[in-house]
């Protein structure tokens, strides 16, 4: 059995500021609130493989630990009654009112909303299902050994007659009738009769590892790794390489401006304006390698690892930006009115009043440089560090630190709910600020006050926490 292993690996690096009890400090006492785990009844420390929902029935599949049901909205998760034999669940899938879970030993069946789970009577001939979609009252599998069909609720499954030529399938979409399968190494293949006959793009790329996609027009264009730039004008049936490709086969992004179309190469752009089909070097080049590409109206920016360069003549030449950020990792963004604000790793916040062209550094950093998250409330606009909580209210010129700060200073998030503020810290639990981020109190207490949340949202008037390896808590706003 082949195992895909996605990693997923936020920007921690908490452990090397040396955090732990030289963070702490003093405060008030918390805010009584009563924290609810919404994942009450889920194992913890473990990967969520897959998520679903049905009405109003949740479905989860747990690493080791199969399906988990929740009709509370998440607040409560139970485990199903009647498990598929192998407890690895990759996807779900509905047919009406029967759910399909695709798992490494085949596809197995509900019908009384996920409680028990029952085996297809006719299996795929490969076990690994990694991706289930429908498509009408037709229901497809991918797996390991191609794509399998059902047209009977998932109850039998059947090969495709035509499979993709690498049999080794690991995703499935629809687009109106027209079905697209992603296969390990063999690239794209297409079927226009519900899945029973599969054809690869008339012409692949020739490299399969696709790095950037782009539309002008009626023509797409991909740029692969090591194979230069493909286009397709048939809606993606066939792909011919450019007639002059740039001098890096490795195109990092693609972008359209217009008729003019830009690719990015390590140091360097290049320009087409026959549709992609020849590519020319810019006269003056931007520096470092050029990960990605926008267009501002007719100003045209590239960010690369050294900087932010922009261009005002079609691509055609680069400039850095008059002042670049002193440190060129940005952390985040965020904006309040006309002004862009960066956060970066080691360098503080910076800010541009010209749509991203000159950056220009606080004159009054927060003290710590190590900026995790933006968010702006009304015109006070807020910064997550790793020393605690800092306020702008001068669109980001100058940055004072909170009065009452978290009692953990090493921030991972902070979001803002009306005049609400919310804060996530490395192993505190959330904080709450009610005063436009001048003081802040724990909300809650108990275990959850020993928490790293690294995400915050809202629902309505509930706030949501994921944390770490303790899946996702809530509580009343």
């Amino acid at each position: 059995m082949k195992r895909l292993t996605l990693v997923l690996t936020p920007l921690l690096v908490v452990g090397l500021m040396g955090c732990g009890k030289s963070g702490k400090v003093t405060g008030p006492p918390p805010v009584t609130v009563q924290w609810t785990r919404t994942s009450s009844g889920l194992p913890g420390g473990l990967p969520i493989r897959s998520l679903a929902a049905s009405g109003t029935t949740l479905l989860v599949g747990i690493l080791e630990y199969g399906v988990f049901r929740s009709t509370d909205g998440g607040l409560t998760w139970t485990r199903a009654t009647t498990q598929p034999t192998d407890l690895n669940v990759e996807s779900f899938a509905a047919s009406g009112t029967t759910l399909l879970a695709g798992t490494h030993a085949g596809v197995f069946r509900s019908t009384d909303g996920g409680l028990t789970w029952t085996p297809a009577t006719t299996q795929p001939t490969d076990p690994d299902v990694w991706s289930l979609t429908a498509s009408g009252t037709t229901l497809l599998a991918a797996t390991d050994g191609g794509v399998f069909r059902s047209t009977d609720g998932g109850l039998t499954w059947v090969a495709a007659a035509t499979q993709p030529t690498n049999l080794w399938v690991t995703s499935l979409t629809a687009s109106g009738t027209t079905l697209l399968a992603g296969t390990h190494g063999a690239g794209v293949f297409r079927s226009t009769d519900g899945g029973l006959n599969w054809t690869a793009a008339t012409t692949q790329p020739t490299k399969s590892i696709i790095l950037s996609l782009a539309a002008s027009g009626t023509t797409l264009l991909a740029g692969t790794y090591g194979g230069g730039v493909f286009r397709s004008t048939d809606d993606g049936l066939t792909w011919t390489a450019a007639t002059t490709q740039p001098t890096d086969l490795y195109i990092r992004s693609l972008a359209a401006s217009g008729t003019t179309l830009l690719a990015g190469i390590y140091n360097g752009v290049f320009r087409s304006t026959d549709d992609g089909l020849t590519w020319t070097a810019a006269t003056t080049q931007p520096t470092g390698l050029v990960s990605s590409l926008a267009a501002s109206g007719t100003t045209l920016l590239a960010g690369t690892e050294v900087g932010v360069f922009h261009s005002t003549d079609g691509g055609l030449n680069w400039t850095a930006t008059t002042t670049q950020p002193t440190n060129l990792w940005v952390t985040s963004l965020t904006a309040s009115g006309t002004t862009l604000l960066a956060g970066t790793f080691g360098g503080g916040a910076f800010h541009t009043t010209d749509g991203g062209r000159h950056w220009t550094a606080a004159t009054s950093q927060p003290a710590s440089l190590y900026i995790s998250s933006l968010a702006a409330s009304g015109t006070t606009l807020l910064a997550a560090t790793y020393g605690g909580v800092f306020r702008s209210t001068d669109d980001g010129l100058t940055w004072t630190p909170a009065t009452t700060q978290p009692t953990n200073l090493s921030m991972n998030c902070i979001i803002a709910s009306g005049t609400t503020l919310l804060a996530g810290t490395y192993g505190s639990g959330v904080f709450r600020s009610a005063d436009g981020g001048l003081t802040w109190v724990a909300l809650g207490s108990g275990r959850m006050s020993g928490l790293a949340v690294y995400s915050l949202t809202v629902s309505g008037t509930t706030l949501l926490a994921g944390t770490d390896r303790d899946g996702i808590w809530q509580c009343p706003l």
